[in-house]
């Protein structure tokens, strides 16, 4: 993951971390068979300026919008359409009892795949 930021427009030389870069791949290893692999990404590239922002920016790396361009990467997608490919719809439909949405809507799609 990495920050990406932008100046306000306050004429300060502070960065405001209004953005972020997430990119990855998953792989499983199954037994007596090849190691399968996806790969992911996504980019929620920050403003040239910052004019207002509320809540202010973040000002610090870590506090960069990772966990918003987490979500809408094609993390979760790639991960369930992995178990349906590898495990059966049956590991899928156990997937849309899960509390986590993000998890029961992608685990939704992918069973549509099938």
């Amino acid at each position: 993951m990495t920050p990406l930021f932008s100046y306000p427009l306050t004429g300060k030389k502070s960065y405001r971390y209004s953005g972020a870069k997430l990119t990855g791949n998953l792989s499983f290893k199954v037994v007596g068979a090849a190691v399968y692999k996806k790969s992911f990404k996504e980019v929620k590239k920050p403003p040239h300026n910052i004019i207002s922002y509320h809540p202010p920016a973040p000002s610090t790396p870590s506090d960069a919008l990772f966990r918003e361009v987490f979500y809408s990467s094609s993390f979760c997608e790639n991960f369930a359409e992995m178990i349906g490919e590898l495990y059966g719809p049956k590991a899928l439909i156990s997937v849309r009892k899960d509390s986590n949405s993000n998890g029961r809507k992608e685990a939704a799609e992918a069973l549509g795949k099938i």
